[in-house]
């Protein structure tokens, strides 16, 4: 509710406030007092229903009843600081609480996420299982060595040709050599194949699903992938490559060596001297198993007393598309030509002008 005042003021009666302010005040004081105090008595009325559940005391002085009305700032401020401290702590002891809850559901909620981490990691393994026709493979406790059905180089931007192979006591009888030497055309897959070999190990290893339809794996200390040699070796390149060789070859940890054309590192002649004396220094260590891709695989042979088996992939030739014509599986103790004639005729066909030319008279030549 509302208090209302008037007052009226006659002439003589104006005109003798002007020589007596004093008396003015009194009629004006007397004339709102009461409506003052009414609207006093109601604000503090409805502050107290306002601060009724915060537990804030009003100050009986917020307001003075003398004419003129005054307002205790003071007085405001401090309800205005109590406001501010019981909104926080009202904050506060909601964050409590719910942290309080939360705490009681960590430990649960980390394990429930943690399950269904693993849960979608197998799930996406057993897609990727299923996709690529992977199977799990069966592992040799006692014997290195890696042996492979139908292997399949999964990285290839093409369907890739399955190849059975392997080498080590894992293998069949006609793969249980501890070394092997693989000879073949050029671009025949003799790379790929280590690739996939490797592949194979390091997948078996890690626990999951290799891509063949069956394979074998030694379980192993070491696995070494030593790359063809490409650019220009800086000096004492060959010292320290032959050094670290031939402390793998002799070690005596389990483990297989995937060598691709480390003839690379010097002139042929003595490369072959070279790598055939560390490996028949090797041969003799059960626990090694390499298998070495080269070009000079009758040199090293004649270096180890023919005590080495090569196998070979061979290229029947070209079709119309000027593709090979390969059996990407290896023919056990074959030695399998190099056929850069393959290539170089490839070449002059999907040449074009002068380099049509050169290609052409290239491969007269053979």
């Amino acid at each position: 509710g509302t208090s209302e005042a008037s007052i009226s003021f006659g002439g003589d009666e104006v005109l003798s406030y002007y020589s007596d302010i004093n008396s003015l005040e009194r009629r004006l004081k007397s004339t709102v007092a009461d409506t003052i105090d009414f609207s006093l008595h109601d604000g503090i009325r409805r502050l107290e229903n306002y601060l009724q559940n915060t537990g804030i005391s009003l100050p009986s002085e917020i307001f003075s009843s003398e004419y003129p009305c005054v307002i205790n700032r003071e007085a405001i401020e401090q309800i205005e600081s109590d406001l501010d401290s019981a909104i926080l702590s009202e904050r506060s002891e909601g964050e409590i609480a719910i942290a309080n809850s939360t705490v009681k559901i960590m430990k649960p909620a980390r394990k429930a996420i943690s399950k269904f981490i693993e849960i979608d990691m197998w799930l996406g393994i057993g897609k990727w299982a299923v996709e690529n026709r992977c199977s799990l493979p069966e592992f040799s406790i006692s014997e290195p060595g890696i042996w492979m059905k139908d292997g399949r180089h999964i990285l290839l931007d093409c369907v890739p040709e399955p190849v059975t192979y392997g080498i080590g006591e894992v293998s069949p009888r006609e793969d249980r050599d501890r070394i092997a030497l693989l000879s073949g055309a050029n671009s025949g897959g003799k790379t790929t194949l280590l690739e996939t070999l490797g592949s194979v190990i390091l997948l078996a290893h890690s626990g999951l699903p290799v891509p063949a339809s069956h394979a074998c794996v030694g379980l192993l200390d070491e696995l070494h992938i030593l790359a063809k040699v490409s650019g220009t070796q800086s000096a004492g390149a060959l010292e320290r490559t032959l050094k670290k060789l031939a402390e793998v070859l002799v070690s005596n940890n389990r483990k297989v060596i995937l060598a691709d054309e480390l003839e690379a590192i010097t002139e042929p002649g003595s490369a072959s001297l070279i790598l055939g004396g560390l490996l028949s220094a090797s041969s003799e260590n059960k626990d090694t198993n390499v298998l070495l891709v080269t070009h000079i695989g009758t040199a090293i042979s004649e270096v180890m007393g023919g005590h080495v088996r090569i196998d070979g992939i061979e290229a029947q030739g070209l079709d119309e598309n000027m593709d090979l014509i390969v059996d990407r599986t290896p023919k056990r103790n074959h030695i399998a030509r190099s056929t850069p004639e393959l290539i170089v005729r490839r070449l002059a066909a999907r040449s074009t002008g002068l380099t049509s030319e050169i290609f052409s008279d290239l491969l007269k030549r053979f």
